[in-house]
């Protein structure tokens, strides 16, 4: 005991002020929590004697009814051996009771008499001559086991009970004589009656301040060499003060006289704290910070509850659906195609190979002279670059979109008297086309339909188109970007020979030139053609948009796109469709993940619908649905038709393959979206692994409170972000010209993009405020609240789940029960019957 003091005493010196006050004031809160348990304890010691004294009454009662029972039947039985005496209640003796009572009394006589003959038969034991018995040593000596010999030597049969009197030295003594079956209660009780005391407020202690509990027997509360010695000590008083907490809670919530209640302990308590500089114990002080006494009174849960859920197969299916979703992403886009492939026609018609690039466009004689020399030398040109490398398929299309004519009902905030002034529409839509046609283009193109190349469409009238196309997105505003009618311009690219194709193509464009065919009432003219690169087996569907305010500015924006009309083809329909049905068998497996986790939920809490806004069963449909939709676009859209007899259809007229190349990318995108869930459930079951798991669940409980942070505060902000960039930034740098923009911007700025920044103008004020205030909200406290979350919930979950990481660490059992199939498992374990399954002290899987 001196060398733990002396052990103490050094860990104490060691410590600073501050870190020996804190220690006092744990030590005070234990000793508190000790009290107070003990204290529940001791009523319910109370209540059970209470109890056991009743029950002791009962049987006392009992006792004395049993005794008189008994005299009674005694006094009958004396009554019967003398008929002539009535019996104990004056009733009359029963001729047939005497009867009984005879027969019963012979009976006893002649069992007597036979064993007195069986005696008597036996040898007899000599008298000596004075009349005493002599027997031998043998028959009087009694043999025992060794082991009763042993406990006999051992056993207690004396205690000494020391009193302590409370407040005082004064100690008394007292020995007690007791047997193998005495209780340390009985002995309690005694020692308690013999010197006056109450039993419930007074408890026997070892030597070593040791209680034993009150049914434990006294010969078992010693160890062995132990001094047979108890002190019979007083409990502690119990405290019937109220804490100031308790007694805020229970004062009236309203009134004059809850009010000044309240008032007086706030008072009191301010003045306590300022005296004691403290406001109160430890304990109180930790539950009145967040978190603070929940993350010091944290402990291991052997969280293992979510290993039941994980089984190998999953693991394996998941992952199954991951690499052949990849795979497919591999064959339908090659690693490289698709860069070279469009960085080869954005050098030689987007490029300045042979005239100003398209960035650098800027009024109609640049898009006169891209029409004119860059378009004619590299599509309308034999032995160009673009043709000897790809082949040209189709028609050329030149497509115009125009709005109707200015009129001054389209002038907003300026008021004329005479209507002299006349305004344009700003966009180009169904209420603002212009379907009225041009003389001056009939005059010049209906007797040149069908010749030198071009086709017999009719470029003076306005041609609705039955669906969408694709294009590049617009950047003020002019024209919608999935539309497709206007006038038409289209020209043969397998005409023969080719020059007549390019000098009609020169001659139209000098006419429309010099027609004004561009006007104010221009919005968009699209350039598109498809081609086919043979050595990658791809089709290029190219678009060229020259996008025309309402300011008189041209936006010129190149839109490329590589597809294939059937996915069957070009040797890889073999492993598309060893990919695709592997797929379509694997998602069965998720359906019954889906009822698995239904019947789990089930059994857990009873309501099993829960489970559709759990993560994990949004995502396992998410993949049923987006495998569908991959699978009926390839083999319904993209699988219908030979590749040459999509080829062959668009010899007879202009195909637009916009709306083909928009779905070969969508359903190549979809395949990575799908690579993305397996990956996400392939990591939720490989949380078998207690690193794995702890890194998972610190991210999914990061995010589950941030996401009440961004609905609460980091939304709103961004929202109101986004509108101040819009009002400062709008008028000034294309990103500020409509929402979606502005809004992408914000989250490259919040990310801390240099060149994005570098964009804003110093010099101006609100630009340089918003900047800063930006990076304060982004960096200061978005940045720093995540990283304090994900630390927080790291420190919690290492805790929670994995204190010791020993007591995780995977036995021989764990392996067998998750690897193998139950008829193996159950083999296995035939074979190797000596291991065990671990002990499971507690499955939580509240951090599941």
């Amino acid at each position: 005991m001196a060398l733990q003091d002396s052990e103490l005493e050094d860990a104490i010196h060691g410590l600073d002020l501050y870190a020996c006050r804190q220690y006092l004031k744990q030590l005070q809160v234990e000793k508190s929590l000790r009290q107070e348990k003990l204290e529940r304890l001791e009523e319910k010691l109370k209540i059970t004697n209470q109890e056991l004294s009743s029950r002791q009454v009962e049987a006392d009662k009992r006792k004395l009814e049993f005794f008189a029972e008994q005299e009674i039947n005694r006094r009958r039985s004396d009554r019967r051996l003398k008929p002539d005496v009535l019996s104990l209640h004056g009733d009359p003796h029963d001729d047939m009771a005497q009867v009984h009572e005879q027969r019963g009394a012979s009976a006893r006589n002649f069992i007597e008499r036979e064993l007195q003959t069986e005696m008597s038969k036996q040898q007899r034991i000599e008298r000596t001559k004075f009349g005493f018995k002599e027997y031998e040593g043998a028959r009087l000596m009694v043999f025992k086991p060794g082991e009763d010999i042993e406990e006999e030597r051992s056993l207690r049969d004396t205690v000494l009970v020391t009193y302590a009197v409370p407040h005082a030295e004064t100690r008394k003594n007292l020995t007690y004589r007791i047997a193998r079956d005495t209780s340390i209660k009985s002995l309690k009780d005694d020692a308690c009656a013999y010197w006056g005391l109450s039993e419930v407020e007074f408890v026997l202690k070892t030597v070593s301040n040791a209680k034993p509990c009150d049914t434990m027997k006294v010969v078992d509360a010693f160890r062995k060499g132990e001094e047979a010695h108890f002190v019979l000590v007083q409990k502690a008083p119990k405290n019937i003060s109220l804490l100031d907490k308790e007694y805020m809670d229970i004062i009236p919530k309203t009134g004059r006289r809850g009010q000044q209640l309240r008032q007086q302990l706030q008072e009191k308590s301010a003045t306590t704290s300022a005296l004691s500089g403290s406001d109160g114990p430890l304990a109180e002080q930790m539950v009145l910070l967040p978190g603070l006494y929940q993350f010091m009174t944290q402990r291991d849960k052997d969280v293992k509850q979510h290993l039941q859920r994980t089984k190998l197969r999953s693991l394996c299916v998941y992952l199954v659906l991951a690499i052949l979703s990849a795979s497919n992403v591999y064959l339908l886009r090659p690693p490289g195609e698709g860069f070279y492939c469009t960085k080869g026609i954005l050098e030689l018609l987007a490029g300045d190979v042979h005239s100003k690039p398209m960035a650098d466009i800027r009024d109609t004689e640049d898009v006169w002279q891209w029409l004119d020399t860059t378009l004619v030398a590299e599509v309308l040109t034999d032995n160009s670059t673009l043709r000897q490398s790809n082949y040209l398929v189709g028609y050329l299309q030149v497509l115009e979109q125009q709005v109707a004519a200015p009129t001054a009902m389209h002038c907003r905030g300026i008021e004329e008297p005479d209507n002299s002034l006349s305004c344009v529409h700003l966009k180009f839509e169904e209420t603002s086309v212009s379907r009225q046609e041009d003389p001056l283009l009939k005059n010049y193109f209906q007797h040149k339909l069908g010749q030198e190349g071009r086709s017999s469409t009719k470029p003076w009238e306005h041609h609705e188109a039955r669906f969408g196309t694709s294009g590049a997105a617009p950047k003020a505003g002019s024209f919608e970007r999935a539309h497709a009618s206007g006038h038409r311009l289209e020209y043969e690219l397998q005409h023969s020979p080719l020059s007549e194709v390019r000098e009609a193509f020169l001659q139209d464009m000098t006419f429309l030139r010099s027609k004004g065919w561009l006007s104010s009432q221009t919005r968009a003219l699209h350039v598109s053609f498809v081609a086919y690169n043979a050595p990658h087996l791809t089709w290029i569907w190219n678009r060229f948009t020259f996008e025309f305010s309402a300011f008189g500015t041209i936006h010129a924006t190149p839109h490329i796109q590589l597809y294939r009309p059937r996915v069957f083809d070009y040797g890889m329909e073999t492993s598309l469709a060893f990919t695709d049905i592997s797929r379509f068998v694997l998602m069965f497996y998720i359906f019954f993940q889906v009822f698995w986790d239904f019947r789990y939920m089930q059994r857990k809490s009873g309501v099993c619908w829960k489970h559709l806004f759990t993560t994990q069963a949004l995502i396992d449909t998410t993949i049923v649905v987006v495998l569908l939709v991959v699978l009926s676009l390839r083999v319904s859209y993209l699988g219908n038709d030979s590749t040459v007899g999509y080829a062959m259809s668009h010899f007879s007229t202009f195909q637009d393959a916009g709306r083909m190349a928009e779905y070969y990318s969508l359903h190549t995108t979809l395949d990575t979206v799908l690579f993305a869930l397996c990956i996400y459930r392939f990591f939720y079951f490989l949380r078998v692994n207690r690193q794995v798991f702890i890194l998972w669940a610190t991210i999914h409980r990061a995010f589950q409170i941030a996401s009440r942070l961004v609905l609460l505060l980091a939304l709103p902000v961004l929202v109101g972000f986004v509108l101040c960039h819009m009002a400062v930034t709008g008028a000034s740098l294309e990103s500020g010209r409509n929402v979606g923009a502005t809004f992408a911007r914000t989250l490259i700025l919040f990310f801390g993009d240099n060149a994005t920044v570098q964009a804003y103008d110093p010099n101006r004020f609100y630009e340089l405020a918003y900047n800063v205030g930006l990076w304060y909200i982004g960096r200061l406290v978005i940045a720093n609240t995540w990283t304090a979350m994900l630390m927080q919930e790291y420190q919690k979950m290492r805790v929670a789940a994995g204190c010791d990481p020993k007591h995780y660490r995977w036995k021989e059992f764990d392996w067998i029960d998750w690897t193998l199939a139950w008829p193996l498992k159950k083999l296995y374990l035939r074979l190797r019957p000596s291991i065990k399954p671990a002990t499971r002290f507690h499955d939580d899987d509240s951090l599941d």
